[in-house]
């Protein structure tokens, strides 16, 4: 048996944030709405958080029979790679939490019907072959694509749809932002893993253009998070109050800068807490904002 810490390690909880935070935005835009349920905002939130947790197993697990995560590896200790699980133990785990994502998502499938059921069997795949499989998208540089999507766009617009049964424009333009958001995490894990997935043949956007694309990329990212929250203010004529979440990323501009100097992966790892608080922060300016 391990021990419950070992467990919430490998879960990866500093990323968690990445489910989290759609939903949140998904439950501020629909929480007025007459049907609004809180019993369907919870299990909304249960299973996305257990499709990221699932992904990051299943990522574990396959890195480590594939070779990309090694004793030389400069990241956050991997519970496999370590020694501290064992392979066969945390693919048990994973595929119980498959199944308990699916008993989470059966009142999700009765109340959004067909849509729904096969986002989440779509999402279950996708979870295994981001890792896995003849394409695993991590290794053929679409994981950013696969990350955008079902954390940004498609998650906040399913998690309204289920409260008010209607497809929203607006959710969909809201949750680009934190689709866009969680990518900068990734995008700082391939930048400090550069070298190492050269040796693995791990061929994500970094190995494939080099790491001032992935500076780019993030200051495009925070440059475009930062005009949703005004898009939508002129989409709606009403919410002012979202400028909040534009404002909440003010402090990115310094971030940005400490990123084009970075240059070792200690450099990347030190700036990845600042990608994660940002998108807190950028989450809760953005759902209080909407429902002021």
């Amino acid at each position: 048996m391990y021990s419950l810490e070992v467990w919430i390690h490998t879960a990866r909880p500093k990323t968690l944030i990445a489910s989290i935070s759609p939903v949140i935005i998904g439950i501020a835009l629909s929480y007025k709405h007459s049907q609004f349920s809180f019993t369907i905002a919870l299990l909304t939130l249960i299973a996305s958080l257990l499709i990221q947790i699932i992904t990051n197993l299943f990522n574990d697990y396959y890195d480590f029979t594939k070779g990309s995560d090694t004793k030389n590896r400069k990241g956050p200790i991997r519970a496999i790679q370590s020694g501290i699980i064992s392979p066969e133990n945390l693919l048990k785990l994973t595929l119980s939490l498959l199944a308990l994502s699916f008993l989470c998502s059966v009142p999700l499938f009765i109340k959004g019907g067909l849509p729904i059921f096969s986002l989440a069997l779509l999402a279950a795949f996708l979870s295994f072959a981001y890792t896995a499989g003849p394409f695993p998208l991590a290794y053929i540089g679409l994981a950013e694509l696969f990350a955008f999507f079902f954390f940004g766009p498609i998650a906040t617009t399913a998690v309204v749809f289920l409260q008010t049964a209607h497809f929203s424009y607006t959710a969909f333009i809201a949750g680009v932002a934190p689709g866009l958001l969680c990518n900068v995490m990734l995008i700082l894990n391939n930048l400090r893993d550069e070298a190492e997935d050269r040796r693995s043949n791990k061929k994500t956007l970094i190995v494939r253009f080099g790491s001032l694309f992935g500076k780019i990329e993030i200051t495009l990212i925070y440059t475009i998070s930062f005009l949703i929250p005004l898009i939508l203010i002129f989409y709606t004529s009403k919410h002012f109050f979202s400028i909040l979440a534009s404002i909440s990323l003010f402090p990115s501009i310094k971030m940005i800068q400490a990123l084009f100097k970075a240059n070792s992966p200690e450099d990347y790892q030190s700036l990845f807490p600042q990608g994660a608080i940002l998108m807190v922060f950028y989450t809760f300016a953005f759902s209080l904002g909407w429902l002021i």
